[in-house]
């Protein structure tokens, strides 16, 4: 077909969110760009396929888009090698490109190629490079029409999947499903019915713990329920009682990555790792609640291309681990520090980086995932770990794993299908099928403490609550985060605590069903 399209880009930085970065000139005259990073989105695409979106209703008018999406490479920003770009959390990035028609357009009309995508591609690549240092939001760049090259329509086409039509303005509670040449099924898009659905279950009755000044990176909850640890920005660490004054706070921390903080089983103790200034060192430390004296347990191998990225207890308290972009794991003597080594036995390692772990204090087992999605069981002993299996997940770039209470079920989510998957511990197998989806990146998980609710929270500032056994949502929780959720808890009597980049710490109660 020979008709006038514009190229867009939605995508990610080191330091912003997924937004639209290149927008067609009519929509940019209108200050109407939100909406491309609304509707496009997904998995990332096959060779020789592209997604098809209808958006109906849109200030600007009805438009048709045809997109891929692809991983970032470093080679889109002008530097010399195959690495996938990731963001300040080491998230892997996508670039979501491709072309805006006027009007609706039917995807038997439609005829697009690789030479497409490559000029697209192309065209978007300068914009991305500018966006790339960018720390602060500014308007998306503006793109001028161009015509797709006249084609016949069995010339070598991109296969289209379709996705259902968004309607501008109305967020839509299920992942799109692709569809083919299939109609999709009527769904549910009242955002209004679907928050009220949500505060049956679960009351917005929203106690906002406090609102920081800067974006929440991970949370950690004591046993008790009582303490609450904080790290948020990239230099702040505070330990809060949930309705008392702030314990502790430390402002020794830099660096581009935020190591998730840890208390330990007896509700005693808080690790984590954070970068030396000036030494570049990356630093494992504990502090004493009680006392609030710290000590440095030792550090890993300095530079910026190896920061810790987890680090956990042992379930006696004895020794914290911890795991970095080398793929190292390290054993740390929690009572007199130093690094705990022995000898005959094998290095403790992944192939790839290090982005989580977590451990069943129930069972001594300890779970390391990467950032090709391999997660490895390791049973504790006194002094070292013994690796019993390896999950193959398919996840690309693990960002949160979790044992179930019972230490049965591990949950994972990362990667770009937006769901939670869980695996039998014991087999390594899939604990069941269910898609428990998101509409965008997954970055928490975390279960109740009888071990059958589960909670998630998204990219777009979206919670989920699930029961064990369930396929879909019992509440879904939009709004009261403006910015990602980053992390989410349970207290030990089933409330949810969160956290997200808008820096609001929130605290969400059961209401009546």
């Amino acid at each position: 077909m020979n008709q006038e399209v514009w190229c867009f880009l939605v995508s990610a930085n080191k330091y912003l969110d997924y937004r639209t970065v290149v927008a067609p000139d009519f929509m940019c005259k209108q200050n109407y760009m939100f909406v491309l990073a609304q509707a496009a989105g997904g998995k990332i695409t096959e060779k020789d396929t592209a997604y098809y979106r209808k958006v109906i209703n849109s200030k600007v008018g009805n438009l048709t888009l045809v997109f891929q999406v692809v991983e970032a490479m470093e080679k889109d920003i002008g530097i010399s090698g195959e690495n996938i770009l990731q963001d300040s959390f080491g998230r892997v990035i996508s670039l979501i490109e491709g072309i805006v028609f006027q009007g609706e357009v039917s995807a038997t009309d439609i005829v697009v190629t690789l030479e497409d995508f490559q000029e697209v591609h192309q065209q978007i690549i300068e914009y991305y490079q500018k966006f790339w240092e960018q720390s602060s939001a500014n308007p998306a760049y503006s793109s001028r029409p161009f015509r797709l090259s006249e084609k016949e329509k069995e010339y070598n086409g991109f296969q289209l999947f379709e996705l259902d039509n968004y309607i501008a303005g109305i967020r839509l509670e299920k992942e799109p499903e692709l569809v083919g040449d299939k109609q999709l099924p009527k769904k549910e898009t009242s955002q209004g019915k679907l928050l009220k659905n949500a505060s049956q279950s679960w009351e917005a009755k929203i106690n906002i713990i406090r609102k920081f000044s800067k974006e929440i990176n991970s949370i950690a909850i004591s046993p008790n329920g009582q303490e609450i640890a904080i790290r948020y920005g990239q230099n702040q660490i505070v330990i809060k009682g949930v309705e008392e004054k702030i314990l502790l706070s430390q402002g020794e921390f830099v660096g581009e990555n935020a190591p998730p903080v840890v208390i330990d089983s007896s509700g005693k103790f808080l690790a984590t790792a954070f970068i030396e200034e000036f030494f570049d060192d990356n630093i494992i430390k504990l502090w004493n609640l009680n006392t609030q004296e710290s000590k440095k347990l030792g550090n890993h191998q300095n530079g910026s291309s190896n920061r810790v990225q987890a680090v956990v207890f042992s379930p006696d308290s004895e020794i914290v681990i911890s795991g970095d972009n080398k793929g190292n794991i390290k054993l740390w003597d929690a009572k007199v520090g130093g690094e705990i080594t022995t000898t005959n036995k094998p290095i403790l390692k992944h192939d790839t980086q290090i982005r989580c772990m977590a451990v069943d204090n129930k069972n001594n087992i300890l779970a390391s995932g990467d950032k090709y999605g391999k997660i490895k069981i390791w049973e504790i002993g006194a002094i070292d770990l013994t690796e019993k299996r390896t999950i193959s997940t398919n996840i690309r770039s693990l960002n949160k794993l979790v044992f179930s209470p019972n230490g049965e079920i591990l949950a994972t989510v990362g990667g770009y299908d937006y769901t939670i998957k869980l695996w039998n511990t014991k087999t390594g197998e899939r604990y069941d099928r269910h898609e428990r989806q998101h509409l965008a990146i997954v970055n928490s998980v975390a279960f109740s403490s009888d071990g059958k609710l589960i909670a998630s929270g998204d990219n777009d500032g979206r919670i989920k609550i699930w029961t064990l056994k369930s396929k879909t949502a019992i509440s879904s929780i939009y709004k009261e985060h403006t910015k990602a959720v980053t992390s989410v808890v349970f207290t030990p009597d089933s409330k949810l605590i969160s956290g997200g980049k808008d820096g609001k710490l929130i605290m969400w109660e059961r209401g009546a069903n």
